[in-house]
């Protein structure tokens, strides 16, 4: 049973065990954070693994805050329409405030739009994911008051995972940047 074969160059192949763990890429890692205070009336999404879009809504929030802003931003619109030729530079520079106010707390230019055109204001504010990806972690609860800068969920991108090897310092040698590997999990 002895083989013989041509002497030729090629590549020598050893499978090398490793162990280690799966993660997510710590850079894409984005919270979801409350921008107002407000009471949490509805989870759209309320648990973990979840995909979400970006846009996706994921919790209504009831906030008095909110309510007070869009109330101002009417009240200046409705000055606005009243005021004299002089008055309305003045009053466009408050509404672009009032504007900037409303989106910085998570409207939408369409939220802006509606709430114009049907002149009444919204109680509740929708929070929504600020990337397409999957929640990693859930913190809040139906009924419970979000503070400002709370922190509501953790959204990450799956398509990109890392892993994270455990190789022994002799084995170090045989590892080579841009090398392909088979990972396979249990």
């Amino acid at each position: 049973g002895i083989r013989t074969e041509a002497v030729a160059t090629r590549a020598l192949a050893k499978e090398l065990l490793i162990f280690g763990t799966l993660g997510y890429n710590l850079n894409q890692h984005r919270d979801v954070v409350s921008l107002v205070e407000g009471r949490i009336e509805r989870q759209f999404v309320d648990f973990n693994q979840t995909e979400v879009k970006q846009g996706d809504p994921l919790v209504s929030l009831y906030s008095t805050q909110a309510l007070v802003l869009q109330e101002e931003y009417l009240k200046t619109l409705r000055e606005r329409w009243l005021s004299t030729f002089y008055e309305r530079k003045l009053l466009d520079s408050m509404i672009s405030l009032a504007e900037e106010k409303l989106l910085r707390i998570g409207f939408s230019p369409d939220d802006l739009l509606r709430l114009q055109k049907e002149k009444k204001a919204q109680a509740d504010i929708i929070v929504r994911a600020p990337i397409s990806g999957t929640i990693v972690g859930n913190m809040v609860r139906l009924g419970e008051v979000a503070k400002a800068d709370q922190t509501l969920y953790h959204i990450v991108p799956l398509d990109e995972l890392w892993f994270n090897a455990q190789v022994f310092e002799p084995d170090l040698g045989l590892l080579k940047l841009d090398q392909k590997v088979r990972i396979s999990t249990k």
